[in-house]
């Protein structure tokens, strides 16, 4: 009889632990709609040219790409105030914008060391670290490569 007793704590305990590991996880899931568009768009058509805009599916004007930039570099830059996006370091990102307002922003998350919220599954290349504003038009490579560990790596290649 102890030994269900036993069984069953231990049982309600590993279906805690998975519930609120579950939990975690999807707070914080950061955006990802436009790794997913390029997932998708990947999948359906393979290494391809598309334009920022066809990836999107609401309106802006610009977008900036950030890379290891201070806050204020950015402000300078598009002069939109990024101090009300939360949860971010800032290190690598891009953010777009309609009529001065942030109408929606992804990071790019990094490999760092122990267990990884956020895996690095999106990059963006051929742009140099700070800052570079996109245009709707602004015409993209989209491509498919595997990380260090044989998972697949979405990525943007800018076309200048």
């Amino acid at each position: 009889m102890r030994k269900k007793k036993i069984i069953w704590i231990l049982l309600a305990l590993c279906l805690f632990v998975l519930v609120g590991a579950g939990i975690f996880a999807l707070m914080n899931r950061g955006n990802e709609q436009l790794y997913l568009a390029v997932r998708s768009h990947m999948r359906e058509h393979g290494e391809s040219i598309i334009t920022l805009d066809d990836l999107t599916n609401f309106d802006w004007q610009q977008a900036l790409y950030f890379d290891y930039t201070h806050p204020g570099h950015i402000y300078k830059s598009i002069e939109v105030n990024v101090v009300n996006v939360v949860e971010t370091d800032l290190t690598r990102g891009i953010l777009f914008v309609n009529n001065g307002e942030i109408v929606y922003y992804e990071y790019f998350p990094q490999r760092g060391i122990g267990i990884d919220i956020h895996p690095v599954r999106f990059s963006m290349q051929n742009v140099e670290q700070g800052t570079r504003i996109f245009e709707r038009d602004d015409v993209f490579i989209v491509g498919v490569t595997e990380d260090y560990f044989g998972n697949p790596l979405y990525w943007l290649k800018a076309q200048n």
